[in-house]
């Protein structure tokens, strides 16, 4: 339990240190480049198509054993879609019962993801 007296701390732990006001254990970095670089096309043909690459990095240094360790991450991403045109679907007012015409553009898009591990 951490006092002091006079604003200097007065508490001495077993190994004869003084404990601390405020105590540090780990200090953590994290860097992400989400997404480093994305190509996202959209053909005449309403073929989608899209690229990205994302890299990240998380640096952790732990006071308590004192150990520095680096986690390093590169993800590659590779998609496909297609756009249907003007499709036209009705929405039904659950208080009043009231169908209502719509239209508008469907998306359909799937993406495929790779994220080699390294050995260690």
């Amino acid at each position: 339990m951490y006092d002091e007296i006079d604003g200097f701390p007065s508490t001495i732990d077993p190994s004869g240190n003084f404990i601390p006001k405020y105590e540090t254990d780990v200090v953590s970095i994290n860097e992400q480049f989400n997404p480093l670089f994305d190509i996202d096309m959209t053909w005449t043909n309403s073929l989608l198509t899209k690229i990205e690459l994302r890299k990240s990095r998380n640096l952790s240094l732990s006071f308590t054993n004192n150990q520095l360790t680096e986690v390093l991450s590169n993800e590659f991403i590779v998609g496909l879609g297609y756009r249907f045109k003007d499709v036209q679907f009705q929405i039904k007012s659950m208080s009043t019962g009231k169908k209502t015409n719509l239209k508008s553009d469907l998306i359909i898009k799937i993406d495929f993801s790779s994220k080699p591990t390294r050995p260690p």
